[in-house]
């Protein structure tokens, strides 16, 4: 079901993008946009997906006493994976079309937005692009393809993961292997937890005006915000749930799901009571997290097992196989109507049209990309050691 979950992810952040560039007055509010604030945890989801699928063949070898990923096998993999479809689609946006961002302080109106796109002429600001290091220098933070800071993040992720598994594995000589699988992802959700909640303590304490700005602008506070560091509590989140799946004895998978079906429900609660939201952020993911790891648990019941079917339908599924590229492209075509088209909406039925007119166009150019760029790169990644089975009865 993980492709689904990609697929399921990637549609809200192309829904809410569509509803937040293309209405025709911010002041009309339509029933439907009480979805809008779970369509912005499309990321959110994401980022938990991307700590389940890669600490889980660390946690995997820790336990089993077997060898790590090589460190160069998996950040050439890493390589593999996401730069360069990413490349094709900067290039294109940001040299051809003339669609990328190239002025971070740009904010404000829908108008202001768009009048910071264009051809890059920058060449550092290209190159920080292009290495994904755009994140970290404020001048450039939302340059490029706006959407790839959360790539800067990962980025981050990926060079952290290896000597967090060396922790692991370290922790494992001395105290029980699953403490030592736990630390790592601990570590680094307090660590994402004291950024998140400092900077948005601070952030309160600004000017209403200068709010946004502090955590979404270009500044070192919304720089280290949108890092691996700020973000860590949601990549932890999925880390954890790596732990559950593989370390849970077979005979213990039902007290288990028991557990996360509470989780399921503490983080939704606390998520609700929260307002939403970037507080609510860490409690979305906790809920994202176990519901995850319900759906990896062996022999799912119930609503799970209808869940997971209707994951692993084709078209879900589909979906879920281009939805990187689809990530990469979606904000060219609703950018595109916005600069060059009278296409708005004001009202639900609007709304449906401007969605039908964005989403084909972006799952077409997602699903080329996939197959001409994405795979062909992807048949070259080496395969990473790791400790397979999936559970053991004993760890």
């Amino acid at each position: 079901g993980i492709d689904g979950l990609r697929g399921l992810a990637c549609f809200a952040i192309v829904c809410f993008h569509v509803m937040l560039v293309l209405r025709e007055n911010s002041d009309v509010h339509l029933p439907i946009d009480a979805l809008a604030g779970l369509m912005t945890h499309g990321l959110t989801l994401f980022f938990v997906l991307s700590g389940f699928l890669l600490y889980r063949p660390y946690v995997s070898a820790v336990l089993r006493d077997r060898p790590l990923p090589q460190p160069r096998e998996f950040l050439r993999n890493r390589v593999l994976r996401i730069w360069p479809a990413y490349l094709v689609v900067l290039v294109i946006v940001g040299l051809g079309l003339g669609l990328a961002r190239i002025d971070a302080h740009s904010s404000g109106t829908m108008d202001a937005q768009a009048a910071a796109l264009g051809r890059f002429d920058n060449l550092w600001m290209f190159l920080a692009n292009a290495l994904l290091i755009q994140g970290w220098v404020p001048d450039y933070m939302y340059t490029g393809l706006v959407v790839s800071w959360s790539l800067a993040t990962e980025v981050g992720f990926y060079l952290l993961l290896p000597p967090m598994g060396y922790l692991a594995w370290r922790i494992a000589r001395k105290a029980p292997r699953v403490l030592a699988v736990l630390a790592p992802a601990l570590i680094l959700g307090i660590i994402g937890l004291t950024v998140r909640f400092t900077t948005l303590h601070f952030a309160l304490q600004q000017p209403a005006a200068e709010r946004t700005q502090f955590i979404s602008g270009a500044t070192w506070t919304s720089a280290i915000y949108r890092s691996v560091f700020g973000q860590g509590d949601l990549l932890a989140a999925g880390m954890l749930a790596a732990v559950v799946v593989t370390a849970v004895p077979l005979a213990s998978v039902r007290v288990a799901r028991i557990f996360m079906w509470v989780a399921v429900g503490l983080g939704g609660v606390a998520a609700l009571l929260t307002g939403g939201g970037e507080l609510a952020t860490p409690f979305v993911a906790c809920f994202f997290a176990a519901g995850v790891a319900l759906i990896q648990l062996p022999a799912p019941s119930g609503p799970i097992r209808a869940f997971t079917r209707f994951l692993e339908s084709d078209i879900v599924r589909m979906s879920g196989e281009c939805s990187y590229s689809v990530y990469l492209w979606h904000c060219t075509p609703i950018w595109l109507l916005r600069l060059h088209t009278e296409f708005r909406f004001s009202t639900t039925a609007e709304l449906i049209a401007c969605l039908l007119a964005v989403v084909p166009c972006a799952y077409v150019l997602g699903w080329i990309t996939y197959r001409r760029v994405e795979l062909p790169f992807m048949q070259r990644k080496k395969h990473e050691r790791v400790g397979a089975p999936t559970h053991a009865a004993t760890v």
